[in-house]
């Protein structure tokens, strides 16, 4: 019985290491759109101010060359609007959707397996070998993998359910 609980603590201990992989994946492949469509909308809006401000200067010299109109005052009005909505949307902070750090700058976890090896603070446990029943091992080993593919489902669930809350 030692080997075996010592078996399911190196399993359980990989299991946990894994998750912060995991995690950082979903993470990673859910801001991966997000932050490239963030970055074509700012390159967007700074190609909006760019014609705008050319707009204003082709208004101004228009008004120097052939003088002031309604139309060209109603213009410079739009224009001006449209700028001060553009600017709007430069000052909106969106590092709200995930703080202050950039995900490209995150480094992934590294993983580190675990030894299988006991560890000199756990006793070593001795086994009778032959008191071990065949069917016995067979009965434990079902039993640890359905125990497995129970929890390695469980996982894809919640990785689904989260990754459906994120999309």
């Amino acid at each position: 019985m030692g080997i075996l609980s010592r078996s399911a603590n190196v399993r359980a201990a990989w299991v946990e290491k894994e998750f912060l992989r995991l995690f950082y994946l979903a993470i990673k492949n859910a801001l991966g759109p997000l932050t490239e469509r963030v970055v074509r909308c700012e390159k967007t809006i700074e190609g909006h101010t760019q014609r705008l401000e050319d707009l204003t200067m082709r208004i101004t010299l228009l008004e120097n060359t052939e003088g002031s109109s309604s139309a060209l005052d109603t213009l410079r009005t739009e224009v001006s609007a449209l700028g001060a909505e553009v600017v709007q949307i430069q000052l909106m902070d969106i590092s709200k959707l995930w703080g202050d750090v950039s995900l490209s700058s995150v480094a992934p976890p590294t993983l580190e397996l675990p030894s299988a090896t006991p560890s000199s603070s756990v006793p070593e446990v001795a086994v009778d070998v032959d008191a071990e029943d065949e069917e016995l091992a067979k009965e434990t080993d079902e039993e640890g993998l359905m125990e497995d593919e129970h929890g390695i489902a469980e996982t894809l669930t919640e990785m689904h359910e989260i990754e459906e809350v994120i999309n």
